[in-house]
């Protein structure tokens, strides 16, 4: 019995710059997003983004607590820089014809990954842009099996564990850099 498999492209995570970098960085808002056009309706709003980006610093442990919205008792804020992110059920995979049809013929999708934003302390004049995005191309095919031995490609959940540990290692060098903490 054939079954079909997802393709997704993996990046290697920056190693972390300073030996002796915190555990916790105190508390983080995010206060939202800079204005910018949407392409179209399926491209999520800001506070699609804002929860998306929420989740994902809460699931990293770098933060003690993760607030959307202005709170004036933080350590660092956060605004989102204009990117587009289309909804999870707007891809390939969820389509049931396309999906049975991948057994059979491959599909491909570029989608856009990572994160676009800036940090900036209550502490410091800088404003540190931390921008993890890439395009890669999403494969819907029974060959994906294949193709997943690729040390660049790699299936949906390693593919998230992937983006986490690139997004942490990213977040932590910027908030040591001697430039950041002056």
């Amino acid at each position: 019995m054939a079954i079909s498999c997802a393709s997704q492209p993996t990046r290697i995570a920056p190693e972390i710059e300073t030996a002796g970098a915190a555990t916790s960085y105190g508390t983080v808002s995010i206060v939202g997003c800079e204005d910018y056009q949407k392409k179209n309706s399926l491209v999520l709003d800001c506070d699609a983004r804002s929860n998306e980006l929420s989740e994902e610093l809460k699931s990293l442990h770098l933060f003690s607590q993760v607030i959307i919205g202005r709170e004036k008792a933080t350590d660092y804020f956060i605004r989102l820089k204009p990117y587009d992110r289309y909804p999870y059920y707007s891809r390939i995979g969820h389509n049931p014809g396309i999906f049975i049809l991948s057994i059979i013929i491959p599909f491909w999708q570029t989608s856009t990954y990572g994160y676009d934003f800036e940090i900036f302390s209550k502490h410091s004049k800088v404003n540190i842009r931390i921008n993890t995005l890439y395009e890669g191309t999403d494969i819907l095919w029974s060959g994906s099996l294949l193709i997943n031995l690729s040390s660049k490609r790699g299936i949906p959940r390693s593919h998230s564990m992937a983006e986490k540990a690139y997004l942490k290692n990213t977040i932590i060098n910027a908030l040591t850099a001697k430039t950041f903490n002056k």
